[in-house]
């Protein structure tokens, strides 16, 4: 079974996002420890002005109930692709 969000810090807005009218989703890869944080979050695909950056701060604040396999706690890091929906 795969982590779950348990801890989610919402992204601001940039005044350059909301100015330029941009809306999406920025991507972020990952890795969720085995105490359930995030850590080597990179960018995978972005909007730039400034969205990229706080995304990327956010997720990096999320955590997640750790992973299990077998019905056994999985004591490995599990990479992940984590979206960080950006909106007016």
């Amino acid at each position: 079974m795969a982590p779950e969000r348990i801890q989610i810090s919402e992204a601001e807005y940039s005044a350059e996002g909301r100015a330029a009218g941009l809306e999406g989703t920025v991507f972020i890869t990952g890795v969720v420890d085995e105490d359930g944080s995030v850590r080597d979050a990179q960018l995978t695909r972005g909007l730039g002005f400034g969205l990229d950056e706080i995304a990327i701060r956010k997720v990096q604040q999320w955590h997640f109930t750790p992973g299990t396999f077998q019905a056994g706690p999985l004591v490995i890091p599990v990479d992940c692709l984590l979206p960080s929906k950006q909106s007016r």
